[in-house]
């Protein structure tokens, strides 16, 4: 029974046929390929019959080992319901020397060509099939639709389609989580790897050098000291650099008591089929082998859910062997939480770890540019994605470093990780141009109009962050942004930016930032008031040019609040919205205030705020200003330069209501020395 993610992909598939001659399909490794394999060739065979023709599809692989598993997943699932037609089962080797060899190959007409794991096929070789069946859709099947030398693949599919996500299908329980552990930057087997410098004919690190350095005795006791402390009684495979290396690590294990074994392709297939049935014994409790060494050969097709540990003994450049050994452990199976994997080589440092969610479409056209292959695509990774791991995990408090290792990340901080941030809605690549790093529940991205911003996970932009190179969020309060070799921090609350990391400081309820431990600066989500350093223990915020202290003690009546100036301006307690300008105290001790955008409130201790209709307010204002007038006049004075007044001039003019104000002052008013009323 096919999952909703592989129906999806199917009839998505079927879709692109229509307009398509060549698809390829990316799916990440452990969940399910040749499962829609099976079905696509269950409904070719179907089409074909309704079409009043006999179907016959050729599959195609390029090891032994996904034959066979092709073999059994098409008998398992097409012979119960055989439709008319004939599927043929063959190596691209054969293929090739029976094209070669005739012209028509002996193998005659084909309506479907599937290729498995197609991130291997090679223009020369494979192009042969396109020129020999000219009539056939062919579809391409992968989990990694990269090539080290940064070729692209167009020149033998029409259009890429992308199944979820790792960290999508691990949401959906269909990959496993894991616990990552890794050589830590600057160690002795770090180095030793970092000194390869030859390169084989694909592009990856020559064989020959990697067995001449790190097949030596403190490499490999390093690994049984990696496996000991993360992975210890654990089922699992090693993947080595060679043969050789393969039987080192095998015997050495074997002398500390661990049931190990060596396998590669040059194995006898009796030996293989016995050493893959002692292992399978370990995997229902039996003494069967607990550790299989093997070069190459379990990275592609290999099928074994119970793999509680992988442990990484081989360096490579390649992205897809990176993700094609890493993904034999993430099969979920119901005698395993999670898996283990140990990198031994660093490739985290590379490539970043298995969830990272890669624009494979990227790779898929093809690099412009080979010369710089490795600047655009790996870098790519390495700017996202090691941005992203090292941030983010500075927030976990129990990082374990070990000797040489460091856990980086383990499952329940992953499983953590990926439920808070709902990643299969901040990576859409629809969305955003690029996704820089996530943290706390939001991420850094690049808008589709090239600016920087802060999204939370439902997509809603927290932050409008502006131009820039990139992005990234550094705690819940900020976030940085670089452009040409300069950081500044930005205030996610208010916008606000400084050339240092502020300092989020509490005061009872009031949230004030120390900035390069010069004085506190007041934080409010309004940013009317832009923060100035003062000396001493208190903020001067500007505002139209006048300055304001802000006192830590409290302000008028018995409405919890900071004074601001003391006669004009209040702060209330545990309120970081807005600052609000103070007109009057009732004999309850509420308070009555206006904020910048002229609303009124009536504010009382209990914090509750009540909106005032503002012309009313005027109207009350009016009757106390003549009052006080009255009151002054009978003494021989005239109003001072009191709050009042300067909140009459400064702010009732302003609304509009000059026409109130000259019936004021025909009715009685007064006129300050400057004729302001």
């Amino acid at each position: 029974m096919l999952r909703d993610y592989q129906l999806d992909i199917c009839a998505r598939v079927r879709e692109a046929f229509e307009k398509h001659r060549s698809v390829m399909v990316q799916m990440p490794t452990g969940t399910g390929k040749t499962m829609v394999l099976a079905e696509l060739v269950i409904k070719e065979l179907k089409d074909e019959k309704i079409k009043g023709r006999s179907g016959r599809i050729l599959i195609v692989a390029h090891r032994r080992e996904l034959i066979e598993q092709i073999k059994a997943t098409v008998k398992r699932m097409v012979e119960p319901q055989p439709p008319n037609g004939e599927i043929v089962i063959e190596s691209i080797q054969t293929i090739s020397r029976r094209i070669g060899n005739s012209p028509t190959g002996g193998l005659g007409s084909f309506s479907l060509v599937i290729v498995d794991e197609a991130h291997h096929a090679l223009a020369k070789t494979y192009k042969m099939m396109w020129e020999e069946w000219p009539e056939a859709k062919f579809l391409g099947l992968t989990a990694t639709p990269c090539r080290l030398n940064g070729k692209g693949f167009t020149d033998l599919f029409d259009v890429l389609l992308t199944s979820l996500t790792v960290p999508q299908f691990m949401q959906k329980g269909v990959l496993a989580p894991f616990d990552y552990v890794t050589i830590n930057k600057g160690s002795r087997q770090k180095m030793l790897i970092d000194s390869l410098k030859k390169r084989g004919a694909d592009g990856d690190y020559q064989v020959k050098e990697m067995n001449e350095v790190l097949n030596k005795r403190p490499s490999i006791e390093q690994l049984f000291r990696c496996y000991n402390l993360f992975a210890k009684k654990k089922k699992g495979i090693v993947y080595a650099v060679s043969i050789d290396h393969a039987r080192s690590i095998a015997e050495y294990y074997e002398s500390q008591g661990v049931r190990a074994a060596a396998i590669d392709s040059h194995t006898p297939a009796k030996v293989r089929e016995e050493l893959l049935e002692r292992w399978d014994n370990r995997g229902a409790g039996g003494p069967g082998l607990q550790v299989l060494v093997n070069v190459d050969i379990f990275s592609e097709g290999f099928d074994c859910p119970d793999v509680e540990f992988i442990q990484l003994a081989r360096p490579t450049l390649s992205l897809a062997k990176y993700l094609q050994m890493v993904g034999r452990g993430l099969r979920p199976h119901k005698n395993k939480e999670y898996c283990v994997i140990l990198d031994n080589v660093g490739l985290l440092h590379l490539f970043g770890l298995p969830t990272r969610c890669w624009k494979w479409e990227d790779s898929f056209g093809g690099l412009k540019n080979e010369k710089i292959k490795e600047l655009k695509f790996y870098q790519q990774s390495i700017t996202n994605n090691l941005q992203s791991i090292t941030n983010n995990l500075q927030s976990i408090t129990n990082n374990q470093q070990i000797e040489e290792f460091s856990l980086v990340v383990s499952h329940e901080q992953l499983e953590q990780m990926i439920r808070d941030s709902k990643l299969e809605d901040v990576l859409d690549g629809t969305s955003y141009l690029r996704v820089f790093n996530i943290k706390d529940g939001l991420a850094s991205v690049r808008l589709r109009d090239t600016k920087l911003a802060i999204v939370d996970m439902a997509g809603n932009i927290v932050r409008k962050l502006g131009k820039g190179a990139s992005a990234e969020l550094y705690n819940k309060d900020f976030a940085i942004v670089y452009d040409n070799n300069r950081k500044e921090y930005v205030d996610l609350l208010n916008g606000l930016r400084y050339e240092a990391l502020p300092k989020v400081v509490e005061k009872d309820g009031l949230q004030l930032l120390m900035v390069d431990l010069k004085g506190l600066v007041l934080r409010l989500k309004d940013p009317f008031m832009y923060g100035e350093i003062r000396e001493g223990n208190y903020y001067a915020p500007r505002d139209w040019g006048y300055f304001y202290e802000v006192h830590l003690s409290k302000g008028r009546g018995d409405v919890e609040c900071y004074a601001v100036d003391t006669n004009t301006m209040i702060v209330f307690k545990g309120d970081n919205e807005r600052a609000y300008w103070l007109y009057d105290v009732h004999e309850d001790g509420s308070v009555e205030v206006i904020d910048r955008m002229n609303n009124c409130y009536h504010v009382y201790p209990d914090g509750r705020k009540e909106k005032l209709n503002r012309f009313a307010i005027l109207e009350q204002s009016m009757v106390k200003l003549k009052e006080i007038d009255k009151m002054y006049r009978a003494k021989g004075g005239n109003l001072d330069d009191g709050f009042e007044r300067m909140w009459f001039r400064n702010r009732v003019v302003s609304e509009g209501l000059e026409e109130k104000i000259k019936t004021f002052i025909v009715k009685g008013g007064f006129l300050d020395d400057n004729g302001d009323n």
